[in-house]
């Protein structure tokens, strides 16, 4: 008979969620980006949703960067019109939609043009990945409630006798404030008026953690997981570099993305140290 998986409390899924969509949102520092478009709104809803629209809105807002969805395709499956839908003060919501700026074609007007940011390949969001993670972390977790708790349960003592159950509960009490455990009762020294027998329950935090060799994670299956995540961090810059480089070509705009902490990657520099593209490397 096959069984479904472990079920998770919803409330350690979400704390997971909100967690890792907290640390990816902030992996990337964008430089020169108008100052009417918020930076986290811009790489919440990349991670989120997978793609963002940067467009010019000559009416009244400037440069904007909105959620989007995409509709039409080229000779090379790549979208060509972008939509957004944006609620306002007023409250009725105002529809946006742009011509998506591709090599071939950057001689679209302004007025009517976009380019697509997208977080991954095709607009790909990071929600299936982080859904992957959190459940994992959150069943993790959830071993090590159950292994403390078992390992909290008490020792059960038996007795025919209400007056020897109420001296075992106050020698219980007293060893739990640190008071010495003395028998001056001589009916709880006669044979089978009390017994005890502790239950034995195996410690596996330490095999939980990684300390029994049994279980610890191979260091194959540690460096795969380590080039996914650099894999992807890979796909999500460059995704970003190509954006920066579309956004100097059509609206003259300097603007660079870097990884928070590393390098800075844009249209003037090269993804190798820094590096701008007229330097010989």
């Amino acid at each position: 008979m096959a069984y479904g998986l472990p079920s998770i409390p919803d409330n350690k899924l979400q704390f997971y969620r909100d967690k890792l969509f907290r640390e990816v949102s902030n992996l990337f520092e964008w430089e020169g980006l108008p100052a009417e478009i918020p930076t986290d709104y811009l790489e919440r809803t990349l991670i989120r949703q997978g793609r963002v629209m940067f467009f010019y809105d000559s009416n009244a807002y400037g440069y904007m960067a909105l959620q989007c969805g995409v509709r039409g395709f080229n000779l090379y499956n790549q979208p060509t019109e972008a939509f957004a839908v944006s609620p306002n003060d007023s409250g009725l919501p105002i529809d946006f939609k742009r011509t998506i700026i591709h090599k071939y074609d950057e001689n679209i007007d302004l007025n009517s043009a976009c380019v697509l940011i997208n977080n991954m390949y095709n607009g790909e969001s990071l929600n299936h990945i982080i859904e992957h993670y959190a459940y994992r972390m959150a069943l993790v977790q959830q071993a090590f409630d159950t292994n403390c708790i078992w390992q909290n349960i008490p020792v059960i003592v038996g007795t025919n006798d209400n007056s020897i159950k109420l001296t075992i509960e106050k020698l219980f009490s007293d060893i739990m404030s640190g008071k010495p455990w003395v028998l001056v009762d001589k009916m709880l020294m006669n044979d089978n008026k009390i017994q005890a027998e502790p239950i034995t329950v195996p410690f596996l935090l330490d095999q939980l953690y990684g300390a029994d060799k049994k279980e610890r994670l191979l260091v194959d299956e540690v460096n795969s997981n380590r080039q996914i995540t650099e894999t992807c961090l890979e796909i999500m810059l460059s995704q970003r570099k190509i954006a920066c480089e579309e956004i100097k070509k059509v609206f003259g705009l300097d603007v660079n993305v870097k990884v928070r902490g590393g390098e800075k990657y844009g249209p003037s520099y090269n993804r190798i140290e820094g590096h701008t593209e007229d330097e010989e490397l």
